[in-house]
């Protein structure tokens, strides 16, 4: 797997998207969902108006999360989150993939 975990594919120049376990680039979005922050003047923030909320993140401001199943078998979620008008990205691999989290280190 590259670095960030995105894979070109047979000379297309769009940016795939890849198992943060196996590197496999088969992959579908299952849900896509808000996380509200802990900081009662910035929670909502980060979060598009109308993105359905479903909890609340450890962090400031809000998140958007994307879950992804792989056809690999592998589930993860991506998180967007604003930090200080910056956007981290994080892949999270479910509980039995039994890896870390790591971070996405690259542009997109």
């Amino acid at each position: 797997m590259t670095p960030a975990g995105y894979g070109m594919d047979h000379g297309r120049t769009e940016r795939l998207l890849q198992c943060p376990v196996c590197g496999f680039d088969y992959a579908e979005i299952t849900d896509v969902y808000g996380l509200h922050g802990s900081d009662p003047g910035e929670a909502t923030r980060g979060v598009p108006p109308g993105l359905r909320i479903a909890g609340t993140c450890g962090e400031r401001r809000g998140c958007v999360v994307i879950c992804v199943k792989g056809e690999c078998g592998h589930r993860w979620q991506i998180r967007l989150q604003q930090h200080r008008g910056q956007t981290d990205v994080t892949e999270t691999p479910s509980q039995n993939a039994q890896t870390a989290p790591r971070e996405v280190n690259q542009e997109i």
